[in-house]
């Protein structure tokens, strides 16, 4: 972003005018810092939503892939518990 200096003719005997253009020419380049810094900040901020978007994802599938490991090995439990009933049942 750019800014026009606005710098309006001055009778030479007016007070501070010299005074009054510095400041002016400070506010200039401190609002020019903040807009850069701003500008920054809001990147970082994007990046960092993408960022936390892509952890929340991820943990949505480890939760499901954890989820099917349970159930994969439940299945497997039950089986050897029928398996070890039957063979109670054999030996008996």
């Amino acid at each position: 972003m750019s800014f026009r200096t606005y710098r309006p003719e001055q009778p030479e005997n007016a007070p501070f005018p010299m005074a009054l253009q510095n400041q002016l020419e400070a506010l200039e380049q401190q609002l020019s810092q903040l807009l850069t810094a701003m500008n920054s900040m809001q990147a970082e901020n994007e990046r960092l939503r993408h960022q936390q978007q892509s952890l929340m994802d991820e943990c949505v599938r480890l939760q499901q892939k954890n989820a099917a490991a349970s159930e994969q090995i439940e299945s497997i439990l039950e089986r050897l518990r029928q398996q070890a009933a039957q063979q109670e049942e054999d030996g008996s």
